[in-house]
């Protein structure tokens, strides 16, 4: 099995513990990005990789004992792209509409 489809799978498996509507958000954001990078040119592709693994390394700990949700600290944020950061508002505003 290739490492984006082992990846793309073990992050689904960890957000089945999620709340609901929290699962559904991301499973949706989740498969968008992914279907998105299937045509990135190979030097996307390991920061790509590296960032998933680490939401995944995340979601495991919050899933564990401390709870959903994460800052971005100052420095990742200022190493955001314009879209990156458009895309984060949006994400926001969506998963705050979701809730209401």
């Amino acid at each position: 099995m290739s490492r984006p489809l082992i990846l793309y799978r073990n992050i689904l498996r960890e957000h089945r513990r999620m709340p609901d509507r929290m699962r559904v958000i991301g499973n949706d954001y989740v498969r968008l990005e992914f279907k998105q990078h299937k045509s990135a040119e190979e030097k996307h592709l390991d920061m790509f990789f590296v960032a998933w693994d680490n939401y995944l390394s995340t979601l495991k700990r919050q899933n564990q004992d401390e709870g959903f949700g994460k800052d971005l600290d100052s420095q990742t944020k200022g190493l955001l792209s314009e879209e990156q950061e458009n895309k984060l508002k949006s994400l926001k505003e969506e998963t705050e509409n979701a809730w209401k």
